[in-house]
């Protein structure tokens, strides 16, 4: 569930957990949420390389190419900045405080 400032829900999402690594990955289905991420899947996967963790993640099984894809893309694009900043510095930017990509929230 994703909240408002005030406490408002804006939305949630129901997964199935498909696979879970012991600490180096997961891969989800969307359950229940908006229509068009149902039946789709999220994946995470963690690989060290050079002294860093690189973190691949993908995100398949859209019906079709809609402009909430697009959307959806740019959002999975800037969550792991603030991810990041929550470890490394001990704060992110999570809703309503997130990088503003549009103006869909």
């Amino acid at each position: 569930t994703l909240p408002k400032s005030a406490g408002e829900e804006l939305g949630r999402f129901e997964m199935e957990v498909l696979e879970l690594g012991p600490a180096d990955k997961v891969r989800w289905r969307v359950k229940s949420g908006p229509p068009e991420w149902v039946g789709t899947e999220l994946s995470f996967a963690l690989a060290g390389q050079d002294g860093m963790t690189i973190v691949l993640f993908a995100d398949r099984g859209w019906r079709e190419e809609v402009e909430f894809m697009s959307h959806s893309s740019m959002n999975w694009a800037v969550s792991p900045l603030s991810l990041r900043d929550l470890v490394e510095k001990g704060a992110g930017q999570p809703s309503p405080d997130d990088i503003k990509i549009d103006n869909w929230n």
